[in-house]
């Protein structure tokens, strides 16, 4: 039932935690950074551990080039995060593991460049395509390391900065390409210009599947209450 209910059952182990250490202060970040802009409520767990729940996004577009393509590129960055702080030492110094929730994900609008589609190598009046759009998404679930500052379950400042560094590991990007034919176009070019994208589909799966691991640098600014 946990796995099916996960956010109902984190929110339960974080109210019964924080009943457990009532005499331990919460806290409130705002932080901005590779995963967009969000929030995180901390609750300590013990002297050396805080269990943390963030929500993050962010959304921007712009004109990328890939394998010949040019595209309209729009990303959307969507997250949630359930996140283990450990502090050895009981001060800043933290390191981190979790669960990402992971949203992340481009949607694609191929446009014509002087007037030409190139597929696979194959050039391709703008005429002949009636449109071209692909999207990239990543897996559901990501796991998540890093090292971080801030937020000592025994911290006793009201306002302080909170700096997060790591990775999500979201695994082979899913790409996904879809061309439909002009109007009107011959039955063989059309077969042909399937086949093309199917190819070039494949080359931009190759072109982008560096992005297996996001960076994760975030700044924030915490407020214990």
């Amino acid at each position: 039932m946990c796995t099916k209910k996960w956010f109902l059952c984190l929110l339960a182990v974080l109210f019964l935690g924080e009943q457990a250490m009532a005499e331990d202060k919460t806290t409130f970040v705002i932080d901005i950074g590779t995963m967009g802009a969000g929030a995180a409520y901390v609750l300590p767990v013990n002297e050396h551990i805080n269990a943390r729940l963030g929500l993050h996004g962010w959304q921007y577009s712009e004109t990328v080039t890939k394998s010949g393509v040019r595209y309209d590129a729009d990303l959307e960055l969507k997250s949630t995060s359930a996140i283990a702080d450990f502090h050895p030492l009981r001060g800043l110094l933290r390191l981190s593991g979790g669960i990402v929730f992971n949203g992340n994900n481009f949607s694609l609008t191929g446009q014509p460049s002087a007037g030409t589609f190139n597929f696979n190598g194959v050039l391709y009046p703008a005429a002949q395509v009636g449109s071209a759009t692909g999207s990239v998404d990543f897996n559901t679930l990501s796991p998540y390391l890093g090292i971080g500052l801030g937020n000592s379950p025994k911290g006793h400042h009201s306002l302080s900065i909170a700096l997060d560094l790591g990775a999500v590991y979201q695994g082979s990007p899913n790409v996904g390409l879809s061309v439909s034919c002009g109007n009107g176009l011959p039955a063989s070019i059309c077969s042909k210009l399937q086949s093309d994208a199917a190819a070039e589909a494949r080359q931009l799966e190759d072109s982008v599947k560096n992005y297996q691991w996001w960076p994760v640098i975030a700044l924030g600014i915490a407020f214990r209450f």
